[in-house]
């Protein structure tokens, strides 16, 4: 297995490394890991490249085996932050902190392994991430909002100013939180800012 990864760098380096530097520039230009089909589909000798891309220190592979760079964080976790967003990525899930903790625990990841409260202070502090339910946590980048019932039902009717209709509401909040409906329509009956109009619409209080 040495000598497949590593003779064929030494038949030629200059032709090996110009490849390399060409899947380098591949994987920059698509800005996410790609499968390693994709790449070796532009290259006549698969095997050699196949190789290259193993034995080189520029390349890591995720969970689904596709190529990144490997100073790519989301591909390779250094900190507890990005070892929890690639947990976060993997599972395409909302999670608990601490199961997320024990899921980091259970990759190979370098380093010691955090504890539940480390994890839970890590996403706090990160814009990635967003508080979601008691302890769960989704991907920013899902679509999720922080803050809390109220702000989101005020942010979806300050983008519906015409109004909007109790369960039309509930649905778009279920969208950014992870709360029960009854949460919801406590939140529009208590709360002074929304008040319900006779088409049975809710609207900001101005």
């Amino acid at each position: 297995m040495n000598f497949w990864k590593e003779n064929p760098i030494k038949e030629n380096k200059f032709g090996n490394f110009t490849k390399i530097w060409k899947i380098i520039g591949m994987l920059e230009k698509e800005s996410k890991a790609i499968k390693l089909e994709k790449i070796l589909a532009n290259f006549s000798k698969k095997d050699l490249t196949k190789s290259l891309i193993y034995a080189s220190l520029s390349f890591a592979f995720d969970w689904e085996k596709r190529v990144g760079l490997s100073l790519w964080r989301e591909i390779n976790p250094k900190s507890e932050r990005d070892k929890a967003y690639f947990i976060l990525k993997k599972e395409a899930r909302t999670l608990h902190f601490t199961h997320i903790a024990d899921l980091i625990s259970k990759e190979s990841f370098l380093g010691k392994n955090p504890t539940a409260a480390t994890v839970h202070n890590e996403l706090i502090l990160d814009s990635r991430f967003v508080l979601v339910g008691r302890g769960i946590y989704a991907l920013a980048a899902w679509g999720f909002k922080g803050g809390t019932v109220e702000e989101v039902i005020k942010d979806i009717l300050i983008h519906h100013p015409q109004g909007l209709q109790r369960d039309a509401i509930i649905e778009e909040v279920l969208k950014a939180k992870f709360v029960a409906r009854n949460t919801v329509m406590m939140n529009l009956l208590v709360k002074k800012q929304f008040a319900k109009d006779k088409s049975g619409k809710y609207k900001l209080v101005k």
